[in-house]
Formats: C-alpha cells, structure tokens, sequence
C-alpha cells in the first residue's frame, strides 16, 4: 500500500511539473496556442521527461516521498528547501547540457 502511495505521488510531481512548463509557455505566447512554434512546441516535448525524472529522482533522493505530512517538521520543511536548491542546480545544467530550451521572456 505504501509503494501505491509513493507512485502516486510520483506521478502527480510529474503531472505538476508538465502542467507548469506548458502553463509558463502558454503564459510567454499571451495564452494562443496558434503563436508556438514548432521549435518551442518540439523543446518541450523534449524536455519534459528530462525535468520530470529528475524532479521524482532528486525528490526521492531526499526522502520526500517517505514522510507523513501531517506530522511534517521543519527538518521535513530543510530537506524540501534544500531538495528544491539541487533541483534548481539541476535544471541549470540541464538547459546548458541538452540542446533543446524553453523560451525566455525577452525574446
């Protein structure tokens, strides 16, 4: 029961975390679909699996899937800060590493 439990808050990061970049791109085209180009469309198609497994992995890394959130303490509010930092790290070397991008705002 508890691994069904830890999946599942798996795949809800995993859903967050699609559902932000796309809402971030959509947010960068004014909300109309028809301005993507296919080169963002295609970067975050990319991308995605990227972010997601490395956001599960670095969450799993730091235990945040293993706690009970009703008892939730400030050593679990470090380890989410500190899990956030690395992921954050991550990302930044994942946009300078990976060929594909997401757009900036000043473009």
């Amino acid at each position: 029961m508890k691994i069904v439990r830890i999946v599942g808050l798996m795949v809800a990061d995993c859903l967050v975390v699609l559902f932000s970049y796309f809402l971030a791109l959509l947010l960068r085209f004014d909300f109309v679909f028809s301005n993507f180009s296919e080169h963002w469309l295609s970067g975050y198609l990319v991308l995605m699996p990227f972010y997601c497994a490395g956001t599960v992995l670095i969450f799993f890394l730091f235990r945040l899937y293993h706690s009970i959130w009703a008892y939730a303490s400030t050593q679990e509010l470090a380890r989410i800060l500190l899990a956030y930092a690395v992921i954050i790290f991550v990302h930044i070397i994942e946009i300078v590493c990976l060929p594909s991008r997401m757009p900036c705002l000043f473009i």
